[in-house]
Parts: C-alpha cells; structure tokens; sequence
C-alpha cells in the first residue's frame, strides 16, 4: 500500500490501503467553505425601535342624552356603549329624582337594539326614545328634569349600570 507523507486537506476518491470498520455512505460532494462575517471594530447596537403607543382605550360603558333639553314631543336623542352586551339589556327614561338602584317599570323604554320587539345584544347605539317606546299615556312626557338609564332585564326592582345627566323637557328650549 501507499502512503502519503502528508494529509490532504480535500477527501480523495482513492481507496485506502486498509478497510474501514464500517460501511460508509456513497461520497458526499464538497461545499464550499462557510462564510465569516467580516470582524468589527467595536460591537454593532441594534436599529433604534419606534416608542411605544398609548395603551389601549379601555371600554366604559355609559349612556348619554344628545341634547341637555328637549321640546315637548320631540324625540329624545340617546346614544350608549355597553362593554358586556347581551340580549336583555334596555335603556329607559326615569325622573331624575328617580332612586337608580330600586327603579320600578319606566314609562319609556327600549331593549337596546331599538325596539320593544328586537332582543340583540348591542355594544353601542344611538336612537330616539319617542312615542314608541311610551306605555299608556306617557307621551309626550311632561315638563320636568329626567335621565336615561342603561338596565339589564333582571327581577325588579330593576338597578341601572349606566345613568345619563339630567336633562329637561320643556314647552320650549
């Protein structure tokens, strides 16, 4: 057998002198070299990131009337934002003098998708509160200083989560 004087640096083809131990898989061809990235004199610092945005805005529920007074018979303008929605919650018009945690049946209401006849869950709304949404002789409301209540259907007395500011109706505003 031959023996070379020194070792190659690539893999030669040519069998060697003595078996190996174990079978070997075919020849794998070879790659190229890896590649280094060329050195640096002082360590590199990372692209500057844009600062960070103001949290989010958190929901809050809460209910408003769109107008601080209104004329007799004039639709009553509201608008609310409900963060745990579901399908039997209303909005009702109360006296303000009205204890907000003992609320009997209110002479004006709607579930909160508009009507007396829908019952979806709603995030937010706006809409009139007007003579549909009366019981018996309730409209036009009279002269005096009311809210607008956000409830959910539960035993009564009824307890309002969201409670507007006052507002008047007037002969004339």
């Amino acid at each position: 057998t031959e023996v070379t004087s020194e070792p190659t640096s690539v893999p030669t083809r040519a069998a060697t002198g003595e078996p190996t131990g174990a079978p070997v898989a075919a020849p794998v061809p070879i790659t190229a070299a890896p590649t280094v990235p060329p050195m640096t004199d002082s360590p590199t610092v990372p692209p500057a990131t844009a600062a960070p945005t103001d949290k989010p805005t958190q929901c809050m529920t809460g209910i408003q009337s769109r107008s601080s007074c209104y004329e007799r018979g004039a639709d009553i303008e509201i608008s609310f934002s409900n963060c745990d929605p579901q399908d039997d919650d209303w909005v009702g018009l109360y006296s303000a003098s009205e204890d907000f945690s003992n609320l009997p049946n209110p002479p004006i209401w709607s579930w909160a998708c508009g009507t007396r006849n829908c019952r979806d869950a709603v995030n937010s709304m706006r809409m009139p509160l007007n003579e549909m949404h009366a019981s018996n002789n309730a409209w036009p409301l009279r002269e005096g200083t009311y809210v607008v209540i956000l409830a959910r259907n539960s035993a009564q007395p009824y307890t309002a989560f969201a409670v507007s500011s006052e507002f008047t109706i007037q002969d004339t505003c």
